[in-house]
């Protein structure tokens, strides 16, 4: 895998000034002070995406799902029936514990989960993946960076769950199984209101971006008139 700085340059050949991705990743020690930062882990990106750290632990995550979706937790009662129920995102809270079920959501592999823009970071060895916050053109050239070099019919997926369901769990158990699909996410309802009104999130595990990087300077970010028209209106 690239350093950091180099993939950092590379990201900003290929589309510009864009906001640079966050990084997930495990630790046996957390990067920053552990705390409670409210109900919601993703309430806390806005700060990681302005560029501080940010660290939780088991006891940190307030909301039942966030602890079942970050491997802290087991799935319970609570949860099928508050989704289904209260918050009506699935038709019974049967349709919400079988999903969940057939996530097959490994333990957490380490006491703290940390996010942090990749700029913030040493080296990008030992993270799950990375993910970026991406309004459609960005988006655009994301889906087809991750097209390139991949045929399977999910080289480009999207899955139904929360926000760090999208994000998190999507990237750790893509990356325990090495696998080659990136996620579309952040359509939660829940969450939508802490993200911008043009944005998504597309997340890239570890088992994929290596492979994706080695793509950069082959793919249409080099030489394409049609890339550098949206980049152009990207970075306008």
């Amino acid at each position: 895998m690239v350093g950091v700085h180099d993939f950092i340059n590379k990201l900003r050949e290929s589309f510009g000034e864009i906001e640079l991705p966050i990084a997930i990743g495990y630790s046996e020690q957390p990067m920053a002070e552990v705390r409670k930062r409210g109900h919601c882990i993703m309430a806390s990106m806005k700060r990681v995406r302005q560029g501080d750290v940010v660290s939780f632990s088991s006891d940190t995550i307030d909301c039942n799902g966030g602890s079942i979706y970050t491997g802290y937790g087991e799935l319970n009662e609570r949860v099928p029936h508050f989704v289904s129920q209260v918050e009506k995102y699935k038709c019974t809270p049967e349709a919400v514990a079988a999903a969940i079920t057939a996530m097959q959501i490994p333990l957490a592999p380490a006491p703290y989960l940390n996010f942090a823009r990749i700029d913030q970071i040493e080296s990008l060895d030992d993270l799950e993946g990375i993910f970026f916050y991406a309004t459609p053109d960005v988006l655009a050239g994301l889906v087809n960076w991750a097209f390139f070099d991949n045929t399977w019919d999910d080289a480009v997926k999207t899955v139904w769950g929360s926000g760090c369901n999208s994000t998190v769990t999507n990237l750790l158990t893509e990356n325990r199984r090495g696998g080659h699909s990136c996620y579309l996410g952040m359509f939660d309802i829940s969450v939508r209101p802490m993200v911008g009104r043009n944005e998504l999130t597309f997340a890239i595990p570890m088992s994929r971006l290596e492979q994706m990087t080695d793509t950069m300077d082959k793919c249409f970010f080099n030489g394409s008139k049609a890339w550098e028209r949206v980049k152009k209106r990207i970075n306008g």
